[in-house]
């Protein structure tokens, strides 16, 4: 559970009891590695949504102007699947 520290700013109540648990709570990150482990998770996730992120653009600019949305119109038929729409944009790619 969170514990709920009731403050005051206006009138200085809790303040230091809210510094000490934030303090506390600092040292518990870093003593236990939750820290860290949190700072590469969160590290982690932004490189692979910018990744994710420059990799579409990429993609899509290597279409032809129609390409893309023939093959989007290949999976709403039912022509082509989505993961083969994907791989065929992804082949682009590579060469």
């Amino acid at each position: 559970t969170v514990p709920v520290l009731k403050t005051a700013a206006v009138r200085g109540e809790g303040i230091a009891a809210l510094v000490d648990k934030i303090t506390a709570h600092r040292e518990w990150l870093a003593s236990t590695g939750q820290g860290e482990r949190r700072r590469l998770r969160r590290s982690r996730e932004e490189v692979t949504a910018r990744l994710r992120e420059l990799l579409v653009r990429r993609a899509l600019r290597s279409l032809e102007a129609d390409e893309f949305e023939a093959l989007i119109r290949g999976v709403a038929d039912g022509a082509v699947t989505a993961a083969d729409a994907a791989r065929t944009i992804a082949a682009r790619l590579r060469g």
